[in-house]
């Protein structure tokens, strides 16, 4: 979980428009519960990922924002590549930087 010192609204936006900017393929998404659901599509090395993002409120000016990720497919047991952790980590530096304009 990553704490961010801004409104819940806030950043629930900039997830989404950090989701689409990455070219993932958004499933459902829900304001009021603070998710976000997303995939990828397969390719040489997976599947295909699925996403979801849980934000909630700390209080009025501070937000926490849960990335979790598994594979589209039961059959792919292995994180053989380190693929969920290298989308997490391009979701968490790309959100930061529009946080921060």
């Amino acid at each position: 979980m990553t704490a961010f010192n801004k409104e819940f609204d806030i950043v629930y936006l900039y997830c989404f428009d950090t989701t689409k900017e990455l070219g993932y393929i958004i499933t459902y998404e829900n304001l009021t519960e603070g998710r976000i659901r997303f995939e990828t599509k397969s390719s040489f090395w997976s599947f295909g990922e699925k996403f979801e993002i849980k934000l909630k409120k700390i209080d009025e000016k501070n937000t926490d924002v849960e990335f979790n990720s598994s594979y589209n497919n039961s059959l792919q047991l292995f994180d053989f590549v380190g693929k969920n952790r290298d989308n997490e980590e391009k979701f968490f530096t790309r959100l930061k930087e529009l946080l921060n304009k």
